[in-house]
């Protein structure tokens, strides 16, 4: 059961409460050197986390922050929950693999010791592994449930591509991208809250990078519609919107994940 408490010996409880200070404090800097590794060393992964190095400001890497928030709470590892499936459901959306997290766990650790190099001892850094372990193995194990399930009812399991049939520009931040699937399967979505990753190459630039959209279904073209939009300094945070409102055009293509996220009527 996800809600199981991952540990049960008080001393263990206690050893974890002491390493929590030291993430809230050198947070920030371990994802920022996790990145550099991940750049400089599994560069295959940039297909996923590229438009995280294209950004400015703080770094939202999900996994690495329920990993932070496990060590702060490990006494009621119940109230990570809901964390834990918003995370599932988004490493859905972005084709996350269970390989991947070997080498995620490897760099994450890395980056621990390099930035809290004697403030973290290596028994800690073992129960930090085992949190991770634990996390995880649920992870995949939802992930692939979630992989199933989408794959039921016209569904795809990562992505396809989708024409671009309609650009209805709003204003200046905002704009609707009505878009269909080449192979006419849809995916139906029953409720409000959901999202699709949309992924896309910027020439010149060798990796993937994706963004996630608030979609609707769009009966009378048997498609989606995209809510687009952009903030104050998209132009040096989020290279995807920028590309899809400034570059592409009615008739181009737009790779597509399936619908993700918990729905609600």
């Amino acid at each position: 059961m996800i809600c199981q408490s991952f540990y049960t010996k008080v001393e263990m409880v206690d050893e974890m409460k002491t390493i929590a200070p030291k993430f809230k404090e050198k947070g920030e800097q371990i994802k920022v050197q996790f990145m550099k590794n991940i750049q400089q060393e599994s560069p295959e992964l940039l297909n996923i986390f590229y438009r995280y190095l294209q950004s400015t400001g703080q770094l939202q890497l999900s996994l690495v922050d329920v990993i932070y928030s496990g060590t702060m709470q490990i006494e009621r590892m119940d109230k990570l929950v809901p964390k834990i499936m918003q995370i599932a459901h988004k490493h859905r959306s972005l084709g996350i693999l269970p390989e991947y997290y070997p080498i995620i766990k490897k760099h994450l650790l890395s980056s621990i010791r390099k930035v809290a190099a004697g403030r973290v001892t290596k028994e800690q850094l073992n129960m930090i592994q085992l949190t991770y372990n634990r996390v995880a193995d649920v992870l995949m194990q939802v992930e692939e449930d979630l992989y199933k399930e989408v794959e039921t009812d016209s569904g795809w399991r990562f992505f396809k591509p989708f024409r671009i049939v309609k650009k209805q520009v709003e204003n200046e931040l905002e704009m609707s991208l009505y878009v269909v699937p080449i192979d006419g399967k849809l995916k139906s979505i029953e409720g409000v809250g959901q999202y699709v990753t949309a992924r896309l190459k910027v020439p010149d630039d060798i990796y993937y990078m994706n963004h996630q959209y608030a979609v609707a279904v769009e009966p009378k073209l048997r498609g989606y519609v995209l809510s687009i939009c952009r903030g104050p300094g998209y132009y040096t945070n989020d290279r995807v919107t920028h590309y899809i409102f400034d570059e592409l055009i009615e008739g181009d293509l737009l790779e597509v994940s399936a619908p993700a996220g918990v729905v609600t009527c």
